[in-house]
């Protein structure tokens, strides 16, 4: 499996994730009630991807490389829904 892959699918996620966090913000700006906690998570989801996609930049194996690309996955997407806000709500709620 050649780099570019990983980076392509690294830009897929990176778009999806975007879009989401787009509609995420634009739902609780438009909401009567907004949260500080969807805030929190759309924005440090991307810190978190920024962290992995190094992670993933730094192996030089593709094995380890995929092994990484899919616990940044799965770890965003527990983040993006709901782990994020869950998170704040737990240290500052």
């Amino acid at each position: 499996m050649k780099s570019w892959y990983i980076h392509g699918l690294n830009i897929i996620v990176l778009v999806a994730m975007s879009v989401f966090g787009l509609f995420a913000l634009f739902g609780n700006a438009m909401s009567a009630v907004s949260s500080p906690s969807i805030n929190f998570a759309v924005y440090t989801s991307f810190l978190l991807w920024g962290i992995f996609y190094g992670i993933q930049l730094l192996k030089k194996n593709n094995i380890w490389r995929i092994t990484w690309f899919l616990v940044s996955l799965t770890v965003l997407w527990y983040w993006l829904f709901g782990g994020g806000a869950s998170f704040w709500n737990m240290i500052f709620g």
